[in-house]
């Protein structure tokens, strides 16, 4: 598990993407990027700034010519994420 440095970001129309974490597997082939997830405190994807939803649509795009599982993790709470 990592949290994604500020340098890793994937180019779109609208500008950077920068997803907030993933997990990386290392097996006998090396490293090998597992899943990335994207967190948002919402409990709607349609609540976000239009861009930013945008970003995202071009993120999962990405990450599915790539073979690599993206999903966006929502919380309706923050002590959902405590507890």
């Amino acid at each position: 598990f990592t949290k994604l440095p500020p340098n890793f970001f994937v180019d779109t129309p609208l500008g950077e993407y920068h997803p907030d974490w993933a997990i990386v597997y290392k097996g006998d082939e090396g490293e090998k990027l597992y899943l990335i997830r994207e967190s948002k405190f919402v409990d709607n994807l349609e609540n976000l700034r239009p861009s930013e939803k945008q970003k995202i649509v071009c993120g999962q795009k990405h990450f599915k010519a790539i073979d690599v599982d993206f999903k966006v993790a929502t919380q309706l709470k923050l002590e959902d994420l405590l507890n």
